[in-house]
């Protein structure tokens, strides 16, 4: 396993699908990235934090292989200490291959399948991840329905729960992931291309992101903070930086609303700051 030092790691779907497929040895990851805040203790710490994100993939690539994209919602539930899978990273979202579309989830500190089937297994016996089925939950590309996730910890839990909505906005409990922690550290809405082999395909990527949102006590599910002065902004970019804006990149203040935008082949926005 491999980290960047900017907190975006060599994991996600690298993890979820390659590690089944390939040696991680032989794969790469591009990454159009919405890095949120996590500087106000009121979003990221407490016995009960609930977050949830809006994903809709608008088209999948044609691929026949084990390449795919993903668009994410992702946190750190513990600190980078330099030892493997210290981050106790998390991500759920919608996964993208041979024109059809799958929730995942993936988290480092080990998870249990309430839905799907295990989509990674490590070394150490320790399962990281669960695949929904094909179309599962009503996704599909380009089908202009909307996928909510949620990761979830309430008081008196040592677990986390993570929640795919159908198509009919019913949540599901999918996974749960096996962490206590009452405190996240890093939070980011991301798209993401995986590839096998040395050579990147670029793939087709198309995904919106829309309301990260989290649960304010007394008030309900309320946007993330937007950015304010002192550097603690919500920002976009992407990595490594030469894929923007030849190959992917975002477009942002869709419908001139600062929470909605899309991370797809072609756009054309490689860094903005605030992203809102």
């Amino acid at each position: 396993m491999m980290y960047i030092r900017n907190k975006v790691y060599l994991v996600g779907l690298s993890l979820v699908v390659l590690m089944i497929i390939v040696p991680i040895a032989s794969a790469g990851n591009d990454f159009v990235i919405g890095n949120l805040r996590v500087d106000d203790w009121s979003v990221t710490k407490g016995q009960y934090l609930d977050y949830r994100h809006y994903i809709y993939p608008a088209a999948a690539p044609n691929n026949q292989n084990s390449n795919a994209t993903s668009g994410w919602f992702g946190i750190d539930l513990g600190q980078w200490n330099g030892n493997v899978y210290s981050r106790k990273f998390v991500q759920v979202g919608i996964l993208t291959d041979n024109s059809k579309a799958r929730w995942f989830v993936y988290a480092e500190s080990g998870v249990d399948c309430l839905k799907g089937t295990p989509g990674w297994v490590g070394q150490d016996g320790v399962t990281r991840g669960c695949v929904g089925k094909y179309g599962g939950m009503g996704i599909s590309p380009g089908s202009n329905i909307w996928t909510r996730v949620e990761l979830a910890t309430y008081s008196g839990q040592s677990w986390w729960v993570v929640r795919v909505y159908n198509a009919q906005n019913t949540p599901i409990d999918v996974v749960k992931v096996r962490s206590g922690s009452k405190q996240i550290y890093y939070a980011q809405a991301t798209s993401e291309e995986v590839y096998s082999g040395s050579s990147d395909p670029h793939i087709l990527m198309n995904f919106y992101h829309y309301h990260p949102e989290y649960w304010k006590p007394n008030v309900g599910f309320t946007l993330w903070p937007g950015s304010i002065g002192g550097g603690n902004h919500n920002i976009l970019s992407t990595f490594p930086s030469n894929i923007c804006p030849t190959w992917y990149g975002a477009e942002t203040g869709i419908q001139n609303n600062p929470h909605l935008w899309r991370t797809a082949s072609g756009d054309t926005t490689c860094y903005e700051d605030p992203l809102f």
